[in-house]
Formats: structure tokens, sequence, C-alpha cells
């Protein structure tokens, strides 16, 4: 959601998503992207500390 110079990010753990999946490469996928999201956010608040 933006509204003017801000932006809000709310976000679900992928790891919730885990009970839902079956498979070990599935489990991984999820894992992959809840690195992918901590890495985002992150980037975006280095951006907001400079």
């Amino acid at each position: 959601m933006e509204e003017g110079a801000y932006t809000l990010m709310i976000v679900i753990p992928p790891i919730a998503l885990l009970p839902l999946v079956q498979t070990n490469e599935e489990r991984m996928t999820i894992f992959r992207w809840q690195e992918d999201i901590k890495s985002i956010l992150k980037q975006v608040k280095s951006q907001y500390q400079q």
C-alpha cells in the first residue's frame, strides 16, 4: 500500500505455508522465499537509513 512518500508492506512469513506442502522440493522453495523476503526487507530498511 502506498500513500504519498510512504509504502506499507505487510508480509506473512512464507514458513507459515509449510503445513500445506508435501514435498521436500516445495519446502525448499518456501525456505528460499523466506530468505528472499528477508533480503528485500533488509534492502528497503537500508535505503531509509541513509
